[in-house]
């Protein structure tokens, strides 16, 4: 090393040093410790299988899978959004069902807060964002609410629903965080929330960036980097949809 590539080295340490908000944040994952588990609550009968009945011409890979933390890596059974109005996102397989349907329970697993009629499942397989509507779902601080995707193989069977679902729970920003995301410009925030355990505004808020900008290898990268950090490596190369 050269002494002059030395002391640009060291001119660039100190200036990021004396300028912290210019230092990037990776965007990994890190679950809150201890959070509260939402009680335990029994399935619906469903087919055990990874595609409809009517695909068994489709090549095996991936189920209806939704992007949600490894257990193995987040003990917690709830993801947590700080959002009004958040985003579930799901990887829905190859198939020819073409419609699906979104529940929101509140905790006891019985009481709908918002149930959507059949809509339609978009024709390209990959992960798509399933929005919540504040207006239909109000969804209040703390507490835990079940969420339900079912693609519909049969309507007139619907035992045979490939079913996906899991906890959110709604929470306030602390000040810190508050502080933060006031002063963050907008591709900081993945890192932000992904750092606070906040998975579900981390996730949206970087599928967003993506879309806007798909040509993007730096947020490619940290794409891949934040659902590694979930380990949900299989979903990495999976096409997100836009609407």
């Amino acid at each position: 090393m050269t002494w002059q590539t030395y002391i640009a080295n060291l001119t660039t340490i100190l200036f990021l040093t004396t300028n912290p908000f210019l230092l990037v944040e990776n965007t990994q994952y890190k679950p809150q410790e201890d959070l509260e588990s939402p009680p335990t609550t029994k399935a619906g009968k469903t087919r055990d299988s990874k595609k409809c009945p009517q695909d068994d011409d489709y090549p095996n890979g991936l189920s209806l899978t939704a992007l949600i933390p490894n257990p193995e890596i987040d003990k917690n059974k709830v993801q947590l959004t700080v959002a009004k109005s958040p985003q579930i996102f799901m990887y829905v397989p190859p198939t020819s069902a073409e419609l699906m349907q979104i529940l929101i329970k509140k905790e006891d697993g019985v009481t709908d807060i918002y149930r959507t009629e059949p809509i339609n499942i978009p024709a390209k397989s990959g992960v798509i964002a399933i929005s919540i509507p504040e207006a239909e779902a109000k969804l209040e601080i703390g507490k835990n609410y079940r969420w339900i995707i079912r693609v519909i193989c049969n309507p007139k069977k619907r035992r045979d629903d490939l079913v996906a679902s899991g906890w959110l729970r709604r929470i306030e920003p602390n000040s810190n965080l508050a502080d933060r995301l006031k002063n963050a410009e907008k591709n900081e925030y993945p890192s932000i929330y992904a750092s606070n355990g906040i998975w579900l505004d981390a996730v949206k808020n970087l599928a967003e960036l993506r879309l806007a900008e798909p040509d993007n290898l730096e947020l490619e990268n940290d794409w891949q980097e934040l659902l590694e950090s979930a380990g949900l490596n299989d979903l990495v190369e999976a096409p997100l949809l836009g609407e």
